[in-house]
């Protein structure tokens, strides 16, 4: 933290308000009689940053005898930005010292107001962080009075000594910066561990690992291709053996059907038409004969007087009538003979299909 300008008013001996810049110097000393005001500027400091003296006192004893009114400003930077904090004190006409008022103000690099921060207990946790100081530390390392230098190295419980320097250098800031770091190798000994682990499963040679992979692969490819004609040779097998099936079905129908024909019987049947085929045959040859006869001898009919005697006539003409008859009964053979011939046909017929 570096002070840029302070400004007091109706603190002890700066009854009036007073601005000192600081701005530009690396180095300050104050010099003058006792009770110019040297140790007052230290108060105000120190009361402008946390709202007490550097004593056990209260706060109205730093007010002057003669003043209404203490205020006291301090602009400083820190980390590069600057602030300003204000606190005041009113004294009303009964002489009670009212309640401090508090105010801190941060400011961008354009000067722009950027953060504000009201009330007494707001404004001190606010400095407290902005520099990692709390008040006591501040006391102990920034402002030391006669003796607390000494009460520091050797009069201060070690524990309180410890804390006060690890305020003042920021040491907890380098603790919690190890103990994040050992967090951070823990778990990097972690990772490291399941790297390895998770290594362990993988080839030594990759390139060779791939290749015998894309052997795999295509080995993996053609017994696909093999499986694939394989399923398409079972497939028309089983079509072969369906049908074979079905075969062996119909097949059995045939052997039943062939177990049911009686061919012996239809043998028997079929002897007769043969026979009655023979005579029908017969018969018509005979009838041919008698009609080639007769027209012989009408032929050798003359056509004078000297043609051939009345018995002749009388035998021809005999004939002649018996054709009619003898073609009837020949053609009503036939007819037989074909109903017949057209059942053993379809005998045959069947007994051939079966």
């Amino acid at each position: 933290m570096r002070p840029l300008e302070l400004t007091v008013e109706g603190l002890r001996s700066f009854r009036s308000a007073v601005t000192l810049d600081l701005r530009g110097r690396d180095q300050i000393a104050m010099v003058g009689d006792t009770g110019a005001g040297k140790s007052s500027i230290i108060e105000a400091i120190t009361y402008a940053l946390y709202g007490q003296p550097t004593f056990s006192g209260l706060n109205r004893e730093l007010m002057n005898d003669t003043a209404t009114t203490l205020r006291v400003a301090l602009r400083f930077r820190v980390a590069g930005a600057e602030w300003e904090v204000v606190r005041a004190l009113r004294r009303r006409g009964s002489g009670a010292v009212g309640a401090a008022q508090a105010q801190l103000r941060g400011f961008g690099a354009d000067g722009a107001l950027q953060e504000m921060v009201e009330q007494a207990r707001p404004v001190n946790d606010r400095i407290e962080a902005l520099l990692g100081l709390d008040r006591d530390a501040f006391l102990r390392t920034t402002v030391l009075p006669q003796g607390r230098f000494a009460q520091l190295l050797v009069a201060d419980d070690p524990k309180v000594r410890s804390a006060i320097l690890r305020q003042v250098w920021r040491t907890d800031e380098l603790e919690a910066a190890g103990q994040a770091a050992a967090a951070a190798c823990a778990a990097s000994r972690e990772l490291r561990a399941r790297l390895e682990q998770a290594a362990a499963g993988y080839p030594e040679d990759p390139a060779a690992y791939l290749a015998g992979l894309r052997e795999q692969e295509q080995q993996a490819g053609r017994a696909a291709a093999a499986a694939a004609e394989t399923e398409q040779q079972a497939a028309e097998a089983h079509e072969a053996l369906l049908a074979a099936a079905a075969e062996r079905a119909r097949v059995r129908d045939v052997a039943r059907r062939l177990g049911a024909f009686d061919a012996p019987g239809r043998a028997a049947q079929l002897a007769p038409l043969a026979a009655a085929g023979k005579e029908l045959d017969g018969l018509q040859a005979a009838v041919r004969e008698r009609q080639n006869e007769a027209a012989h001898q009408l032929a050798e009919v003359p056509a004078d007087d000297d043609g051939p005697a009345v018995a002749q006539v009388a035998a021809a003409l005999t004939t002649l009538l018996d054709l009619p008859q003898r073609a009837g009964e020949v053609t009503a053979a036939a007819g037989e003979l074909g109903r017949r011939s057209a059942g053993a046909a379809e005998s045959v017929a069947a007994a051939q299909r079966d």
